[in-house]
């Protein structure tokens, strides 16, 4: 079972939790790894990547984190579920809502599937974004500022809306430079505007959808490069009339983004992998079975290389294959300049019974740090935990204030921070 870590020393603040918009630093297409001459970058040496585990509780409340300054102070603090902490040191605990009873660790997740850090309302102060469990409605919570922030008392609520799809993002569709909750809704594609004058908010369709409530793989990227945002999902991308996001019914363009007889994979993001000047994809195969794999657009074509596959696949770094990739993230861990994948397995993705292989296997999960050389794409996996997993959805930030980029996690087991030494 998993043992507190160590943490950290101070940082700087944080009022929006950038790394939850799905691809506003990931899929912008990138810049090849090289430098004026045009030298492919080095590889680096496996395994150096280092973290310590720090545990915050180890109750089964929430699936989903954010991070965010809520009580501005210049720190970074860390909110899952019905609490938020202090940073830098994390050891505080305020509550925002009454915490649902803890589920035994094997059951279902009684609470958030997906956190975001945004202030709502605009008015200086963070607030929650809440995602809940599909069909059910999500909410976001008021931040009510210093000093009751520092205190138990209840954060007013508002309803968002009901999502029904199991993975979603948070950015800006419409181009204002407002985020929006991006998923399916009643049998619609498309996403949610923040605004904290109505309730549920307002909702713009993008195409509509089979109304199946557990559906996964959902994401944006800028597929068609520019600073044209598309949709992503399962089966394919989906880009906005030449007219604006919200004057009409959107693209769709087919491509299959899981894998064979899979139901979809996890957060699905758009990132220039190779370098070449196209916006590839990066999303698991199937969030209740095996794989996790990068799409190479070649002009609007896309081909599957494989970063985890099945059982006795060959694997990035040659690691064993893991099943239940139902959470990943895009994030350039290592600081040079390229996103790398976050991703493992999401500890009882269903609960134990339920048909998914290896369910009580080994829950770990890596970095895979993204290298490019002459040789052509490596993933290079760096392990960083073996005992908590993951649950459906994560985030990555500094947290300390030292410079390196640290990975914070809530799951069946509880909420923990991994700081890289």
């Amino acid at each position: 079972m998993p043992s507190p870590g160590n943490g950290g020393a101070s940082n700087g603040g944080s009022t929006f939790d950038a790394s939850s918009v799905v691809d506003d630093a990931a899929s912008n297409p990138g810049t090849p790894s090289s430098d004026a001459s045009g030298t492919p970058a080095v590889p680096g040496k496996i395994g150096t990547l280092k973290f310590t585990r720090k545990t915050l509780h180890m109750l089964n409340l929430a699936e989903g984190i954010a991070f965010g300054d809520y009580n501005k102070d210049g720190h970074v603090d860390v909110l899952s579920g019905p609490y938020w902490w202090e940073g830098p040191a994390f050891d505080t605990k305020h509550q925002l809502f009454p915490p649902p009873p803890s589920n035994v660790y094997t059951g279902m997740t009684l609470g958030d599937w997906a956190d975001y850090a945004y202030d709502v309302d605009g008015d200086g102060w963070v607030d929650s974004i809440n995602i809940m469990r599909p069909g059910t409605p999500s909410y976001w919570y008021k931040n009510p500022g210093m000093p009751a922030v520092q205190t138990d008392v209840n954060w007013a609520k508002k309803e968002i809306g009901t999502l029904s799809w199991e993975q979603y993002a948070f950015a800006d569709m419409a181009g204002k430079g407002v985020p929006g909750v991006v998923g399916e809704s009643n049998g619609a594609l498309g996403w949610f505007d923040p605004d904290p004058a109505v309730s549920p908010w307002p909702f713009h369709t993008i195409a509509m959808a089979d109304n199946y409530t557990w559906n996964h793989g959902v994401g944006t990227g800028y597929i068609q490069g520019g600073s044209v945002r598309d949709f992503l999902n399962r089966d394919g991308w989906w880009s906005p009339p030449a007219a604006g996001p919200t004057s009409g019914p959107w693209t769709m363009h087919p491509q299959s983004f899981k894998g064979a007889g899979a139901n979809g994979g996890s957060q699905m993001f758009g990132y220039d992998v190779d370098g070449d000047g196209q916006t590839d994809v990066i999303s698991a195969l199937n969030a209740h079975g095996y794989g996790v794999a990068w799409f190479q657009q070649k002009n609007g074509a896309f081909t599957e290389h494989d970063v985890v596959g099945g059982p006795g696949a060959m694997n990035a770094g040659g690691i064993p294959s893991f099943s239940q990739p139902h959470a990943l993230l895009v994030a350039d861990i290592d600081g040079d300049g390229l996103q790398d994948i976050i991703t493992g397995k999401s500890f009882y993705a269903h609960p134990p019974g339920l048909g998914d292989p290896d369910a009580a296997g080994t829950p770990v999960f890596y970095v895979f740090k993204l290298l490019r050389s002459a040789q052509g794409v490596i993933w290079e996996p760096h392990l960083v935990d073996s005992e908590v997993g993951l649950g459906r959805s994560l985030t990555a930030t500094d947290l300390n204030g030292d410079g390196l980029v640290d990975i914070a996690v809530a799951c069946k087991h509880g909420v923990f921070l991994f700081f890289q030494q």
